[in-house]
């Protein structure tokens, strides 16, 4: 840890220049930030490993521990703070890798690996933390509760015939969302109190492209949510709005790089990894909850993009590059510009698929 040095105003009372006696109180001390130590996992598909780096107050990274090793060809990640715990998706032995979280972010194993669906694709938590989802290309949803230290027991199974890859929520947690491998549609539930869904009427909504995820969610200035789709097959973002009684509305269709294969949202910003063309496509969210290309529309990075993650900071942003097993990172304008500052970009393990950042 670093010593934070505290430098305390220093006060001068001139009294004689005033005909009364008065005294001024102690003055309460100015709260001094102290910044939070940022630590990131990222997911090596090609070597069964997750790296594990601190990210400094510049965004540069540095290795945290020796990468730890997950089961056979991990896929999916998720995490949830609120029990310090990760959880993988390896699709190679259908296991769900369970791990802990020390004070100083190092990984460790929680217990032993629980079953999963065959074929993951995501792993989604839920808002209020008490159950996480695996989505799998074979048609489940397995449904999982999280114990006093996060150790997951499997509650339900459940098939859908739409084969359901991606997932949100909207952001009261009643509503769940689905991107489905089968259809072009994506369906819409009701959230019951036991973690359960119960689809709306209509149970599903068109889609103007062809959906593949990953789909996200977020509030507008304005109060509404919206609910963000992303397509790989026509290069876009289709964005809806959430009515009160959860059904969604298309209101907007935005052009993305070629071949977009991830997104994120930071604050009034969205950006996309496009596989394609080696580009991040850059959005402001405006106060109605529509996406606006940045002044600077894209910024060119690596080989075959397949992530992004930005900091808690929002100040820094990093691009999986699965080609050539690199770490990009990139510094955001205070406009949501993002630039690359890091030449060639970090090594990291074989095939960096995903990642997360968690605050100490």
């Amino acid at each position: 840890m670093k010593t934070l040095k505290l430098i305390l105003p220093l006060f001068i009372c001139l009294i004689g220049c005033s005909p009364k006696n008065f005294s001024i109180p102690n003055p309460m001390p100015m709260p001094i930030p102290i910044p939070k130590t940022q630590v990131m996992y990222v997911l090596n598909s090609a070597d069964n490993t997750i790296g594990q780096w601190k990210i400094g107050s510049d965004g540069t990274l540095t290795t945290l521990a020796p990468s730890i090793a997950t089961d056979d060809y991990p896929r999916a990640m998720a995490m949830d703070e609120q029990h310090n715990s990760l959880y993988v998706a390896n699709i190679g032995s259908q296991t769900i890798t369970q791990y802990k979280t020390g004070v100083d972010g190092t990984l460790s194993e929680l217990t032993t690996p629980i079953a999963s669906s065959a074929f993951t694709e995501s792993l989604v938590m839920s808002l209020d933390h008490r159950f996480l989802y695996s989505l799998g290309y074979d048609g489940n949803i397995s449904q999982y509760s999280l114990g006093s230290d996060g150790e997951l027991t499997l509650l339900n199974n459940w098939t859908y015939p739409n084969n359901p890859v991606a997932m949100t929520f909207s952001s009261s947690g009643k509503f769940a969302y689905m991107v489905n491998d089968a259809i072009t549609d994506i369906s819409q539930y009701r959230v019951a109190a036991d973690g359960s869904f119960t689809p709306l009427t209509p149970a599903t909504v068109s889609s103007r492209g062809c959906p593949s995820g990953p789909i996200l969610s977020a509030q507008s200035k304005s109060g509404i949510d919206f609910i963000y789709v992303l397509s790989c097959s026509t290069d876009e973002i289709e964005a809806y709005s959430v009515a009160n009684d959860g059904t969604l509305h298309s209101e907007q269709v935005v052009s993305t790089g070629a071949l977009p294969s991830h997104m994120t949202i930071s604050g009034n910003f969205l950006y996309t990894t496009n596989m394609a063309d080696s580009t991040v496509s850059m959005f402001t969210i405006g106060s109605n909850g529509l996406l606006q290309a940045s002044t600077q529309a894209a910024v060119a990075v690596g080989t075959q993009l397949e992530s992004i993650v930005v900091d808690g900071t929002g100040k820094f942003a990093y691009v999986m590059d699965y080609v050539e097993d690199k770490i990009f990172p990139l510094s955001l304008g205070t406009d949501g510009i993002m630039t690359p500052f890091t030449s060639g970009g970090v090594q990291s393990g074989a095939g960096p698929r995903k990642a997360l950042i968690k605050s100490l």
